[in-house]
C-alpha cells in the first residue's frame, strides 16, 4: 500500500465527507445555524443563576445579621424589665 493507493484515498475521502456531514448536522441544532449565538445564550443564562445565588447568599447574610441584632436587642430589653421590676420592688 503505497501513498498513491486509490483505496486508502477513497476512504480517507469518505471519512472526510462523513465528518462534513456531521458538522453539518450539528450546526442544524442551533437556532437559525447560530452556535455562538447559542453558546452566549448559555453563558448569560448561567450568569444569570450565579446572580441569583449571589442574591439569595447575601440576603440570607443579612437576614441572620439583623436578627441577630434583634435578638440582642430583645435580650436587652427583657434584662431592663426585669431591672426595672426588682428596683421597683
Amino acid at each position: 500500500m503505497g501513498e498513491d493507493d486509490p483505496t486508502q484515498l477513497q476512504a480517507v475521502l469518505r471519512a472526510i465527507a462523513e465528518l462534513t456531514e456531521e458538522v453539518r448536522r450539528l450546526r442544524t441544532g442551533f437556532p437559525e445555524g447560530d452556535s455562538d449565538g447559542h453558546r452566549r445564550y448559555h453563558e448569560e443564562i448561567m450568569q444569570a443563576m450565579a446572580d441569583r445565588r449571589k442574591l439569595r447568599q447575601e440576603l440570607i447574610t443579612h437576614l441572620l445579621k439583623t436578627s441577630s441584632w434583634a435578638a440582642l436587642a430583645g435580650v436587652l430589653w427583657a434584662l431592663w424589665e426585669h431591672f426595672i421590676s426588682k428596683i421597683k420592688g
